[in-house]
């Protein structure tokens, strides 16, 4: 049998069930792997360690391994109710669980334990897991990229030259070198889908209705009396999975809801509607069953697929697709055309003022962090112009940004609607070098993030499920992948036509740099 590190998720969650290991073996093996990756002393010339984990919860998590095992919850009658039954997984570190310290990857943080956990990692404990420590971010969660001045950068376990991605970075660098069986991001602008394309790994962006998170969200960070009355809310940040198969994510969503529904005492939450689009009602654990999504019984069937031409960020930085980036969309395209599917070129709506209105709504949710005045000083220079720029912002200038996102989204969702799938690049280019982003230019170095990232954030304004997915390698080794952008509330859906183009690319890269 494979050392337990190198299996997949589903081929783990089916050991755990039928009793051939127990949750105990489970998260001892996962702990082991990620002393040896990331925490033990290495000797001068050898690999140093990838910066995935910013802390290891060692005594929390074999305790609750134990428990799990005693409790019997293996049982094939609880194993719906409870999906991620003795999985490892971890917390990225924005987000706080009772009896532990919440640093956000800055020097800027609280010292004392958090008393309560967030709803995202009380729902993944409903299902299940166990959380083994804290995977790194960087600063509050705001770059696409993760190198934090308060801690050690996350490195990609392809190259470890490259950076990991983020915000999720941490979260990545551990799925892909084995460190975690799966992870769960957040994503307010590409958080979950760019570390998971740098890394060669499956990442979903979840519907906006389906499981919004209350915390960075520009509209929230904003003060009611600083808005007009009528101005919309805009809210950005959803969880999703990262995962090394379409079927592990699918079966790491159906933890996260499935544990939210358990919390709530509600079923299992609605991935198709009914919602502001009006679609029908389908349980996402009915539709979408990890087992159905591996075996190919989840066909979407013939499908229409939008190949999208420019990004919403055109007028505002310059953006260069690499050839490889796109060649990798053509050759997904021409498979799924060959396949029988309609498949037609979509250009977006205008976007003149996409750029700068984005700019504008993560400048306010910076403004609202609560950084007293005295130690502003003291956090990267991207998150103080950030925050100084955010909160010098006149009024009229924050709405007209919520106005015209929000305004955006709408006409997205309007040109995207006669489409099953929209396609896409994943990232613009491969996984950056460390260092590549400017620290001293702020301005600069937000510019090259979209640059970098181009097809990621106009998603989360639309608030539709998106999912990226890998299909090949370029010449420097470095993964290369597309994104799948679905209908709002069709997260389902959107999983079966992930499945199938995970086949047609019939990808099977792992980049296991250590034994």
């Amino acid at each position: 049998m494979s050392s337990l590190h190198e299996m997949s998720a589903v081929a783990l969650r089916a050991l755990l069930l039928r009793g051939e290991v127990s949750p105990l073996d489970v998260v001892q093996a996962f702990l082991d792997r990620v002393r040896f990756l990331d925490f033990a002393e290495r000797p001068i010339g050898t690999p140093r360690p990838i910066g995935a984990f910013t802390e290891l919860s060692a005594e929390s998590a074999l305790e609750r391994a134990r428990s799990l095992t005693q409790t019997g919850m293996r049982l094939p009658h609880s194993a719906a109710q409870h999906p991620l039954w003795g999985l490892a997984l971890a917390d990225k570190d924005l987000y706080d669980r009772s009896g532990s310290v919440t640093r956000y990857g800055s020097r800027v943080h609280a010292t004392t334990p958090a008393t309560e956990t967030h709803p995202m990692l009380a729902a993944t404990d409903a299902a299940g897991a166990v959380s083994i420590g804290r995977t790194s971010t960087p600063e509050f969660g705001l770059s696409g990229y993760t190198e934090p001045d308060a801690g050690r950068p996350a490195l990609n376990p392809w190259k470890l030259s490259r950076n990991a991605g983020g915000s999720s970075g941490g979260a990545a660098a551990a799925v892909a070198s084995g460190m975690l069986p799966f992870a769960v991001g957040t994503d307010g602008g590409g958080s979950v889908r760019i570390p998971a394309a740098s890394c060669g790994l499956v990442g979903m962006k979840l519907s906006r209705d389906l499981f919004c998170l209350k915390g960075f969200e520009a509209r929230r960070a904003t003060p009611a009396d600083d808005l007009a009355p009528d101005a919309p809310e805009l809210d950005l940040v959803v969880p999703g999975p990262i995962a090394r198969s379409v079927a592990d994510a699918a079966l790491l969503v159906d933890g996260l809801l499935g544990g939210l529904a358990r919390l709530r005492g509600a079923r299992h939450p609605y991935a198709s509607g009914p919602g502001r689009n009006g679609s029908s009602a389908t349980p996402l654990a009915d539709s979408v069953a990890p087992a159905k999504v591996r075996s190919g019984e989840a066909s979407p069937g013939r499908l229409r697929v939008g190949v999208l031409q420019g990004s919403p960020w055109d007028a505002f930085v310059q953006v260069q697709v690499s050839v490889e980036a796109a060649a990798q969309v053509s050759r997904i395209a021409d498979l799924l055309d060959e396949g029988g599917h309609d498949v037609r070129s979509l250009r977006l709506p205008d976007s003149v003022e996409y750029g700068q209105s984005f700019s504008a709504v993560w400048q306010m949710g910076a403004a609202g962090l609560p950084i007293p005045s005295n130690r502003i000083d003291e956090v990267e220079p991207l998150t103080q112009w950030l925050i100084h720029s955010g909160r010098a912002l006149p009024r009229a200038t924050k709405t007209r940004a919520l106005r015209y996102l929000h305004d955006y989204g709408e006409r997205v969702t309007a040109a995207f609607a006669p489409w099953d799938v929209v396609l896409t690049p994943a990232l613009a280019l491969t996984a950056r070098p460390n260092g590549w982003f400017d620290t001293a230019d702020a301005r600069r170095n937000f510019a090259e993030q979209g640059a970098f990232t181009p097809f990621t954030s106009f998603v989360n304004v639309s608030g539709a499920p998106a999912i990226v997915i890998p299909t090949g390698l370029a010449r420097d080794g470095l993964p290369l992948g597309v994104q799948l952008i679905g209908r709002l509330g069709h997260d389902d859906h959107l999983l079966r036509i992930a499945a199938e183009i995970e086949r047609l690319a019939a990808w099977s890269g792992h980049p296991w740099l250590y034994p």
